[in-house]
C-alpha cells in the first residue's frame, strides 16, 4: 500500500477522510459524521435512519402503505434515494482495499457503516467489556497511586 503523507487521510469540506486502520476507526467515524452532516444533512440521516424508500397507500385512498413500483418514481423519489447511494460511495471512497473487499455486499450506507462499526468498534456487548476492564485499570491505578 503507498505510503500516507497523512493529509488525505483527514480529509476535508469537499474530500471525506480516508480509513487508514483500524486503531484510527473512532476519529474516522466522528470526522465522517462531520463530513456527512456539512455535505448533505441527508446523508447522514441516510446512515443513522435508513435510506429512503418511496411508499404509496394501497387500495383507493386509506390502505397501508408499501412500497412504490420502480416505473412510478417521481423525480422527487429518485433525487431522495440518491442520497443513500451519495453516503454509500463516500464511505466505500474512504475504505482501503483490503478492508473494502470485505464489506461490498452492503447495499446501503446504513448496513455498510453498522458493518464497520461491529468490525471496528465490536458489539454492544464487546463495547461494555471494554469499559468494564478500561473502569477496572482506572480503579486499580487509583488504588496504587493513594
Amino acid at each position: 500500500m503507498a505510503q500516507s503523507n497523512g493529509f488525505e487521510d483527514i480529509g476535508s469540506i469537499n474530500r471525506p477522510p480516508r480509513l487508514v486502520s483500524g486503531e484510527d476507526y473512532d476519529m474516522w467515524k466522528n470526522r465522517m459524521e462531520s463530513f456527512f452532516c456539512y455535505q448533505e444533512y441527508g446523508m447522514w440521516k441516510s446512515i443513522r435512519d435508513g435510506p429512503y424508500t418511496p411508499m404509496v397507500a394501497f387500495a383507493d385512498s386509506g390502505g397501508p402503505l408499501g412500497p412504490k413500483e420502480h416505473s412510478k418514481y417521481s423525480e422527487e423519489d429518485i433525487k431522495k434515494m440518491e442520497v443513500d447511494f451519495k453516503a454509500l460511495g463516500a464511505i466505500q471512497m474512504c475504505l482501503p482495499n483490503e478492508v473494502f473487499h470485505n464489506f461490498r455486499s452492503y447495499k446501503t450506507a446504513k448496513e455498510l457503516w453498522e458493518a464497520l462499526e461491529k468490525m471496528f468498534a465490536g458489539s454492544e456487548e464487546v463495547k461494555e467489556n471494554r469499559r468494564d476492564v478500561l473502569k477496572q485499570q482506572y480503579e486499580n491505578f487509583i488504588g496504587k497511586e493513594v
